[in-house]
Parts: structure tokens; sequence; C-alpha cells
């Protein structure tokens, strides 16, 4: 049982994060030489956060905030509950016993020897993903790459806003700086009377403005600036 701390570091994590319930791994990216799959709590609104234990040594701590196009066709957090860490040439290397736990309770989600990780991750693994190149797979994990990730909070966010709200909200969320009022008026004026979201949508993707700044990806669901809310989680 882990004692929670209020003024010390469990009171932080558990502000911030939920305790594992279900969990998934990724067998394939163990010889990439990362660990990667789903962590997702019971219900809320806050991620699920993981760490990779050899012994007493923590190795590697990560959020399980990013989209799995897996844990969306389960109807799991529609999606968002993916994490990715590396070192498993680091847990090999120590020789000791390696566990997957959740970083809030430390109960175990997976555990190995060092050897039958070394098995698992096969020969190949100290030649897998470079830091820089898991970096931007983590990047990539946690961001909105289409707009298909995010519908299910868009279609909750819509039917409780104006038009001119989901213009100057979907306006600054694609190009990230406020939407002048002249322009809200424009669009709104614009818009046919059965208008849907993915007419908005289309015209800020297919904006110039947009598609010189490098397109998505976007914030994700757990991004400080998602606008669209997660209390359907």
């Amino acid at each position: 049982m882990t004692t929670i701390d209020p003024c010390g570091e469990n009171a932080a994590l558990h502000a911030a994060f939920a305790p594992v319930h279900l969990f998934k791994l990724d067998p394939d990216c163990l010889g990439q030489g990362y660990f990667a799959g789903l962590a997702a709590p019971t219900y809320g609104p806050k991620p699920c956060l993981v760490k990779l234990v050899s012994g007493v040594e923590v190795l590697a701590v990560a959020r399980a905030d990013g989209f799995s196009l897996q844990a969306a066709a389960e109807k799991i957090r529609f999606g968002w509950c993916a994490f990715a860490c590396g070192g498993v040439n680091a847990a090999i290397a120590l020789g000791d016993q390696v566990e997957l736990q959740c970083a809030l309770t430390s109960r175990s989600l997976v555990s190995w020897s060092s050897d039958e990780l070394h098995r698992l991750a096969g020969p190949g693994v100290r030649r897998g993903l470079s830091v820089a190149g898991l970096r931007a797979f983590v990047k990539a994990l946690s961001g909105c790459l289409v707009i298909e990730q995010i519908e299910p909070f868009t279609a909750n966010f819509a039917p409780k806003h104006s038009a001119e709200e989901l213009i100057r909200v979907m306006w600054e969320y694609f190009l990230r700086r406020p939407c002048p009022p002249s322009e809200i008026t424009s669009i709104a004026a614009a818009l046919p009377a059965d208008w849907r979201m993915e007419w908005l949508v289309q015209y800020l993707e297919s904006s110039e403005e947009f598609l010189a700044r490098g397109g998505y990806p976007l914030s994700g669901v757990f991004d400080a600036d998602f606008p669209f809310g997660v209390d359907i989680l």
C-alpha cells in the first residue's frame, strides 16, 4: 500500500493521475528497445502513469495519454490511454527483476527476469529505436494527428455552444491564435443553415495559415490547452 503524503510527491501524483485499472502490453515493441501499450483507469478525466522498475531503481516513467487505434476499436477511453517509454536495454543490462508498475500504487502490471526480457526482445534490440526516434514517437502519440481522434470530444462540446463560440474555439485550436471578431462574424454569416462541424474543420484544415505552419499534430486530449473538455471520460 502506498502512503499518501498530502504535502509531498504522492499527493501531486494523485492530483494529476489515476491508478491503472486496465493494462495491455504490446509485445512487438520490445524488439525496438521500448515498452508500449494501454493503461486506463476505471473512469475519469485523469490519465494513468506507468513506471519501469528494475530492483529498486526507477528506469523510466510514462504518461498513458496517447491515442491508440486498438483502444478506440475496443471502446476504451475513446482511444486515449496509450503509453510508450524506453528502457529495454537498460533493464536487460541491470540483470535484475524488471517490472512495469502503476506509478501511483506500485502495483505490478507485468514483470520479467532480465534473461526473459532479453529473450522476448530478441538479438536486434540494441539496434532499436534511437532516443530521438523514441521522443518523436511519444510526441506524436500524445498529439491529435487526425481530427477523427477527438470527434467524441468535439461532438460533446458542440451542442452546448453557439456557432460563434465554436468558430472562436476551433480557430484557436487549429491556428493557435485568437480569431478576430470580424472573422467570426464573416464565417458565421457564410455558414449554411444546416451546417455541421465537419464544414468548419475542412475550412480550417485547408487554410493557408494552417498548412504553412505544418498542419497536424494538434493538441491532444490531455494537453493543458485542449479546449473541448474531457468530462466524457
